[in-house]
């Protein structure tokens, strides 16, 4: 072994090594995934995972319920075209019963996103009309729309545009603000007339989606509102704005966060029709109503405190955009959605370049260190999931919160840093790991090989002192009935029970120490840490009783005698590490809390019990488990006595008929303590199926018969194994 040794020394890797080896590749990932950020190279993927975090985590109950669309819908056209004879445009007086009727209901505004920029077909006066009534109501907004093209505007016009309808802002930011040179306006009289006027021009993404809109645009150095900000302008009563060193624009006392070029990303609530739509239809039908007295179609009620706005939706008339969560979106809800956005705050956010490049760098440094450590396959495919999951689960935690955070740039950076580490390492590592595992492989299990190989220090003699749980079992009557069987089905019938038996250790991190017949000895804890190794024993024993049954059930087909095991746990410092001469040892543990475990199972046999846990266990599991108290023994061998307990099922799983019984034994064995052991037989001869309960009734019979002495502390001494 001396020259073993030795070669481990030479191949073995230091771990300062391989944490600069891991820091080294993490560091040359954020390089590349710097360059490819700074080339905007990851934003249209990027993008498509905006617009998926929108379709699962929007929810149209976020949205107010105070806003609602009045929309110029295919059906209205085609009833006005059909049944007036009033085709597309319609006459400007069509549009006086909507904005009355909303008036009437007390609406808080009436916003159209409808650009009335040519004269009306139908006349001179139809216009002066409209235009008339838009002013006589004095909460209509209207729409402009700006434009980079030159375009002449009258100059008492400009001068008005300018000095009244443009907003101070008090401007600290380093935004590169959108400069236009022209505006494109509706009528005169409504320019002069409305209560607001505000920007509709909106640019998609580079993918053609709409995504993020302008609330301020410059023109001849002042700024103008947009129409969702104009129209929450005047419902707040505010004159001013503010925008401060953080791209965070002030409105009253609402805040807005601002990206680079001026725009805002839009919350999207849900697809199209998230707000309560009206028909046009209906709202003229309904004034038409009132004025004869006449029950109307809208109640004029159901506008009282709202926002309504006045948009297109007939595919004919174009003004459908796709949107992260449609790809049909009228152009009006986007308008609505920007104001529900202010009104409640809950713009959404995009994480700074720092920010993400600081994510970046220390998601792909702990990659690096991570996969220098673990190079298995088996170790390293569940962490690269786990580290892939962990920019995935906060892209969505902090989208929850209005937070952008980017997701493709740090799941290709755990990607690129997992490929080169494991790749690194394998060169330099591989030929350490398999000359271990090739001098060891006759010798040892192989969790115990894989722990070796990870930690090579560990490769020597002695061990040491750990908190563990251990887990024995042995078959009932085993002898008896191995007698009666050929040795061949006595194989094949032990083997089929350790299988199953040893699957389910290993299924809960167990490590399986040694067989001894049909005996078992397993242990939590080590050689990796487990907190909750005592949890992980229990369920084991209780899968192995439910195991075993469904083997007795197997076996009595075939003839085969039926098995039942019992198992005995212990929790509690143990001596754990390589036991064994300096040529062959084992992995093992040992101690007085092993031999604890040991006599446990045995003293199943005294109560008639399957599963048979400690004190120190069941402090450790009762949180998660049911149990019931079954005595204070001294088992042989150990003067210290030992409270015991019978584990019977997981949390919340115990049958209502189970629970009783267990409540009912309580009380008994209460009173047996007390030494009122004729009352204590009483209630124990309540549960006539139940083996403890028998074993206290001979108990409770003998005491009457022969009192002990009034020093009698209730423990019961173990006389054999």
């Amino acid at each position: 072994m001396t020259s073993f040794y030795r070669l481990l020394r030479i191949f073995s890797s230091s771990r300062h090594g391989k944490i600069a080896r891991g820091i080294s590749i993490g560091l040359f990932v954020s390089v590349v995934i710097l360059i490819f950020y700074r080339f905007s190279l990851f934003e249209p993927f990027e993008l498509k995972t905006l617009d998926w975090r929108f379709k699962i985590l929007s929810s149209p109950d976020e949205a107010s319920s105070e806003i609602v669309i009045v929309v110029v819908d295919q059906k209205s056209l085609d009833y006005y075209e059909r049944m007036e004879s009033i085709p597309w445009p319609w006459p400007r007086s069509l549009y006086q019963p909507v904005i009355d009727l909303v008036a009437l209901g007390g609406a808080r505004a009436l916003i159209f996103d409808i650009l009335f920029t040519e004269r009306s077909g139908y006349g001179y006066e139809d216009d002066k009309y409209f235009e008339d009534v838009v002013k006589d109501r004095g909460n209509v907004y209207m729409p402009i729309f700006m434009s980079k093209k030159e375009h002449e505007l009258d100059l008492a016009l400009e001068e008005h545009l300018v000095s009244e309808r443009t907003v101070p802002v008090d401007d600290e930011s380093e935004v590169d603000w959108e400069d236009y040179r022209s505006v494109v306006l509706p009528l005169d009289g409504l320019v002069m007339g409305a209560r607001g006027l505000g920007n509709v021009m909106m640019n998609p993404d580079g993918d053609g989606v709409y995504r993020r809109v302008p609330l301020l645009s410059k023109y001849r150095e002042k700024f103008f509102p947009s129409l969702a900000l104009s129209a929450v302008k005047g419902i707040l009563g505010v004159k001013r704005f503010s925008v401060d060193r953080a791209n965070r624009l002030h409105i009253g006392r609402k805040t807005v966060p601002l990206q680079e070029d001026g725009t805002v990303l839009v919350k999207y609530y849900g697809g199209a029709a998230t707000y309560q739509y009206y028909s046009i239809a209906s709202l003229i039908e309904s004034w038409v109503r009132l004025e004869e007295g006449v029950e109307p179609v809208v109640e004029p009620v159901e506008f009282r405190g709202k926002i309504v706005l006045v948009g297109l939706t007939a595919p004919g008339l174009f003004d459908l955009k796709p949107t992260p969560l449609s790809s049909v979106y009228p152009g009006v809800e986007v308008h609505a959605t920007v104001i529900d956005n202010i009104m409640q705050e809950t713009f959404l956010r995009r994480a700074g370049v720092l920010t993400v490049l600081l994510y970046v760098l220390v998601i792909n440094l702990l990659c690096g260190i991570v996969a220098s450590y673990f190079v298995r396959l088996r170790v390293l495919i569940p962490l690269v999931c786990g580290c892939m999951a962990a920019p995935f689960l906060l892209a969505l935690g902090s989208f929850s919160s209005n937070l952008w955070l980017d997701l493709v740039s740090p799941e290709v950076g755990v990607v690129l840093t997992f490929v080169l580490t494991s790749i690194v390492s394998y060169s330099t590592e591989g030929r350490q790991r398999r000359f271990i595992k090739n001098a060891f492989t006759h010798y040892l299990s192989p969790s115990v090989i894989d722990e070796l190989v990870g930690n090579p220090e560990r490769l020597r003699l002695g061990g040491e002192r750990r908190e563990l749980t251990v887990f024995f079992s042995d078959i009932e009557g085993f002898t008896t009935f191995s007698e009666k069987l050929p040795p061949e089905e006595l194989s094949e019938m032990l083997c089929e029970y350790l299988s199953q038996m040893t699957d389910i250790i290993l299924s809960h991190g167990g490590t399986l120490d040694k067989y001894e017949g049909d005996a078992i000895m397993a242990f939590w804890g080590a050689p990796l840490p487990q907190l909750d190794h005592a949890q992980r024993a229990c369920v084991t024993a209780l899968e192995c009783q439910a195991a075993l049954a469904e083997i007795r059930r197997q076996f009595s087909s075939r003839g085969w005698p039926l098995l039942y095991a019992r198992i005995g746990l212990n929790s509690g410092e143990m001596a754990v590490g390589n036991m064994g001469s300096r040529e062959r040892f084992d992995y093992t543990v040992l101690g007085d809390n092993v031999n604890l475990g040991s006599r446990l199972e045995g003293a199943n046999k005294q109560f008639g019990t399957w599963v048979m846990i400690s004190e120190s266990t069941w402090q450790l599991v009762k949180d998660d488990l049911e149990a019931r108290e079954l005595d204070v023994i001294r088992v042989k061998g150990k003067e210290t006595p030992v409270r015991v307990y019978e584990l019977l099922a997981k949390k919340g799983e115990l049958p209502e008929e189970k629970a009783k019984s267990v409540e009912l034994f309580g009380t008994g064995l209460a009173l047996y303590r007390k030494r009122r052991w004729k009352e204590a037989m009483e209630v124990f001869s309540k549960l006539p199926d139940d083996p403890p309960s028998a074993v206290f009734r001979r108990r409770c019979t003998e005491l009457l018969r022969s009192p002990p002495p009034e020093n009698w502390d209730g423990v019961y001494s173990m006389i054999s194994k």
